[in-house]
């Protein structure tokens, strides 16, 4: 009897220890509000995103987008330098990767060691007049992520950390790998 006993609790232990994972999955896929969901992305997701007719001409690849208004002065520089580095840091994935200026005055991009820069870098510039980004809170952000399909989705601050474009790029490279 004590070993009829002794198989019946292991049996048991071990139909609970095996059917524990999946009655647990079951319940969260129910309750999904019961998962505390922390946000994969650094940048801040534009919802909707907006859309970009000029992006729709370039090659069909992912966008790192720096709005400029006006000249490009230093601090725009540096921060083109930071982009340039996001898309060597991808590796293999940087070909999927487009680098572009976007100002709403492309004549004020005369210096000639600023066009090297850009020819060297990689970089496109587009020029887009202000009702391209009307859909986006003003003075807000400076760099973008685009899809393919001409659209922005991902927004940072001009102080962003290049770790935080090379990580949400990184991801959707990833998870899109068609795109």
């Amino acid at each position: 009897m004590k070993l009829m006993s002794r198989r019946t609790v292991l049996f048991c232990f071990l139909g609970l220890l095996f059917a524990a994972p999946g009655v647990l999955a079951l319940f969260f896929f129910r309750h999904p509000d019961m998962i505390a969901g922390a946000p994969t992305n650094q940048g801040f997701l534009l919802r909707p995103p907006v859309s970009v007719p000029a992006l729709l001409e370039m090659p069909a690849n992912w966008h790192l987008l720096l709005w400029n208004e006006g000249a490009c002065e230093t601090a725009c520089k540096a921060a083109l330098d930071r982009l340039a580095r996001v898309r060597l840091a991808l590796g293999r994935r940087a070909r999927r990767v487009d680098v572009s200026l976007v100002t709403s005055a492309p004549a004020s991009l005369a210096d000639a060691m600023l066009v090297k820069t850009l020819k060297d870098a990689d970089i496109r510039v587009l020029g887009l007049d202000d009702k391209a980004f009307a859909g986006l809170p003003q003075n807000v952000s400076a760099f973008f992520i685009a899809d393919p399909e001409g659209y922005l989705v991902l927004s940072y601050a001009k102080d962003a950390p290049p770790g935080a474009l090379y990580h949400d790029l990184k991801h959707l490279l990833e998870t899109n790998p068609d795109g």
